[in-house]
C-alpha cells in the first residue's frame, strides 16, 4: 500500500457561505512537493436516502439544481447537522422533502464526489416501512415527489432530468442489496399451509405453552434463585426451563421456521431480516410478577409473518387461563379444560374510561396521558394480561408509554386484533415486527375501539 503524502502546510484561501477552498502543500514519498487546492466539506457530511414506498417503488424528488440551472430528478438528500447521527439526519430529510418518515433505516455505504478535489462524504441510507409525517424544511418551493419503479432504473438513467451521479449509484446499490436479501430458500408446503391457515397449529401451540407453564410452576413452588440480565431484568431457572421446552417443541412442529425468544436474542439483524416467517416467544412474560409471587405472569408464543402476528397464544400457569387467536379465526379464552369462549373488545361509551395499567412500570408520560383522559378507573395487572383485558372487553385501553420488547407484544397483538381491537404506535400505525436492528418496541396503545381517537390524549 502506498504511503499517503505528508501535509506540509494547509490554509483556507477562499470562503463563501457554502464553500471553503483549502490550499495544501504536500510532499510525496518520492520527495516531490506539490501544491493542491480542494473544496472542503463539512466534517459530518451529508445523507442521500433511497426511500421505498413498497418493495418495488422508490420515491424520487424533482427540485431545482443551481449547479446545472435546471430541475433534476434525484433522491432526497441533505446536510447532516452538528452532532446529528446520519440515520436521524436521513429521517429528518425525508420528512422535510417527501413527507414521510421511516421505521426502518439502514446505512448502505458512504460515497465521495470528485475525490480529486473535494473532501465531501455522502452516506447512502435505505429507508423502508414509511409512514406519513411532514416537517417544515428550508426549500424555496414545494418539491415534486415522483414514484419510480425499481425495475425501470435503466429508463431513469437515460431520462433528460436525471444526471445526479450519487442518486444513480445509490439506486443501483439499493436494488442489488434488496436482490441479495430476497435470495432466501423457498417455503416448503407445510410452512405455506400454516401461513394460509395458522389455526391448524393452535392446539399444538396451546399444548406447548401449557407444558412450559407446568415447568414454570415446578420452579415457582420452590425457593428459587434470581439473577439479573445486562439490562437488570430478573432471570430465574423458570425462564430457561420454559424456553428450552418451547424451542424443543417448535423444532418438532416446524423444523424449518426460526425462533426468536427473549432468552436467545443474540441473532444479528443481518440474519433476522431474511426471515419472512418465524416464531416469537417470551417463555416467561412478567418475571417481576413471578418473583413477587402474585401469579400474573404468562407464557407467550406468536407466529409472525411479513412483520405481522398471525397466531398468538398466552397461557397463565397459576390460573390455567389461556387466551389464543389465529388470523381470520377470532379470539378465544379458556380456563383449564373447560369450554372455549369467544371474546370481543368493546366500543367506547361516554363516561369513565377503564384503563389497564402495569403493576411494575409507571412514568411521567403515562401520568400525563391519564390526566388528559379525564375520568378513569385503572385495573393494575402484570405481563401481557393487560392487553388481554382489552381483548375481552374488560378495559378500554392499555397505554404503554415505556420500554417493551417485541416478544412482549406479538401474541397479545394477534389476540387483540382478532377480538376487534388494535395495537397502534403513537402515530396511529400498527405495531410491526423485525423491521430494525433493535428489538425494542416504540411506545404504543392497545385499544378496544379502533374508531375512537385515542391519540388526542397524548
Amino acid at each position: 500500500m502506498r504511503k499517503t503524502p505528508e501535509v506540509l502546510k494547509s490554509e483556507i484561501i477562499a470562503q463563501t457561505r457554502f464553500f471553503r477552498v483549502e490550499q495544501r502543500d504536500l510532499r510525496f514519498a518520492n520527495g516531490t512537493e506539490v501544491c493542491y487546492e480542494r473544496l472542503v466539506g463539512s466534517s459530518a457530511g451529508a445523507v442521500l436516502i433511497v426511500p421505498l414506498l413498497d418493495d418495488d417503488t422508490v420515491l424520487l424528488i424533482r427540485e431545482y439544481a443551481a449547479g446545472v440551472h435546471r430541475y433534476e430528478l434525484a433522491l432526497p438528500k441533505g446536510k447532516i447537522e452538528a452532532n446529528e447521527p446520519p440515520l436521524e439526519a436521513a429521517n429528518r430529510e425525508i420528512m422535510e422533502e417527501i413527507g414521510y418518515g421511516a421505521h426502518h433505516l439502514e446505512h448502505l455505504t458512504t460515497l465521495t464526489i470528485a475525490p480529486g478535489y473535494q473532501s465531501h462524504a455522502t452516506h447512502i441510507v435505505l429507508a423502508r416501512d414509511l409512514y406519513a409525517e411532514r416537517h417544515e424544511g428550508d426549500e424555496p418551493e414545494e418539491i415534486d415527489v415522483v414514484p419510480w419503479p425499481l425495475a425501470r432504473l435503466d429508463e431513469l438513467v437515460s431520462h433528460p432530468e436525471c444526471s445526479e451521479a450519487r442518486s444513480i449509484a445509490a439506486l443501483f446499490l439499493a436494488r442489488e442489496h434488496l436482490s441479495k436479501q430476497n435470495e432466501t430458500p423457498s417455503m416448503n408446503d407445510t410452512t405455506q399451509a400454516l401461513i394460509e391457515d395458522p389455526s391448524r397449529l393452535l392446539p399444538q401451540i396451546i399444548e406447548l405453552a401449557t407444558d412450559a407453564g407446568e415447568r414454570i410452576l415446578k420452579v415457582y413452588e420452590t425457593d428459587f434463585d434470581v439473577t439479573h440480565k445486562s439490562d437488570e431484568s430478573p432471570l430465574t431457572a423458570a425462564d430457561m426451563a420454559a424456553h428450552n421446552a418451547i424451542l424443543a417443541g417448535l423444532a418438532i412442529l416446524t423444523p424449518d421456521l426460526p425462533v426468536l425468544s427473549e432468552e436467545s436474542v443474540n441473532i444479528p439483524f443481518e440474519e433476522r431480516k431474511k426471515w419472512s416467517t418465524y416464531w416469537l416467544v417470551d417463555p416467561l412474560d412478567g418475571t417481576r410478577e413471578f418473583v413477587k409471587r402474585n401469579g400474573e405472569f404468562t407464557v407467550n408464543i406468536a407466529l409472525i409473518h411479513e412483520h405481522e402476528p398471525i397466531l398468538g397464544v398466552i397461557y397463565t400457569p397459576v390460573s390455567g387461563l389461556t387466551y389464543y387467536a389465529a388470523r381470520g379465526h377470532g379470539a378465544w379464552k379458556r380456563i383449564g379444560d373447560g369450554p372455549a369462549e369467544r371474546i370481543h373488545t368493546r366500543k367506547k361509551t361516554p363516561g369513565r374510561t377503564v384503563v389497564a395499567g402495569s403493576r411494575s412500570h409507571r412514568g411521567d408520560s403515562l401520568n400525563a396521558f391519564l390526566k388528559n383522559l379525564g375520568e378513569y378507573d385503572i385495573i393494575s395487572m402484570g405481563s401481557s394480561l393487560k392487553s388481554c383485558l382489552v381483548a375481552e372487553g374488560k378495559a378500554d385501553i392499555y397505554p404503554r408509554l415505556g420500554p417493551t420488547s417485541e416478544w412482549d407484544t406479538g401474541a397479545a397483538q394477534c389476540i387483540v386484533e382478532e377480538a376487534g381491537g388494535r395495537v397502534i404506535q403513537l402515530d396511529g400505525t400498527p405495531l410491526r415486527y423485525n423491521t430494525k436492528d433493535s428489538l425494542l418496541n416504540p411506545h404504543f396503545l392497545v385499544v378496544g375501539d379502533p374508531d375512537y381517537d385515542w391519540t388526542r390524549f397524548l
